[in-house]
């Protein structure tokens, strides 16, 4: 069975959001597998961290805006990849 282009575009955006993700800082990558993939609470990854329920907050909105910025840069212009 050949891929409809829905499954093409929602592949072509999973490899773009895999390659931001390997750009953010470990930081970032952990706390976005903490809270989004494992499912833990705010409190939890601050208690982890050590540090405010805040600053796992604003630590967090910056991390999902580089991963936002970095995957749809990809999408946009596939060509700067030949570039970095």
């Amino acid at each position: 069975a050949a891929m409809t282009l829905p499954s093409v575009e929602r592949t072509v955006i999973a490899q773009s959001t895999l390659q931001a993700f390997d750009q953010l800082n470990t930081e970032q990558r952990a706390l976005l597998l903490w809270v989004s993939v494992e499912g833990l609470s705010y409190k939890d990854v601050a208690d982890i961290l050590d540090v405010p329920v805040g600053t796992v907050m604003s630590r967090l909105s910056r991390a999902r805006q580089a991963l936002r910025q970095l995957s749809d840069g990809e999408i946009a212009s596939p060509s700067l990849r030949i570039l970095k």
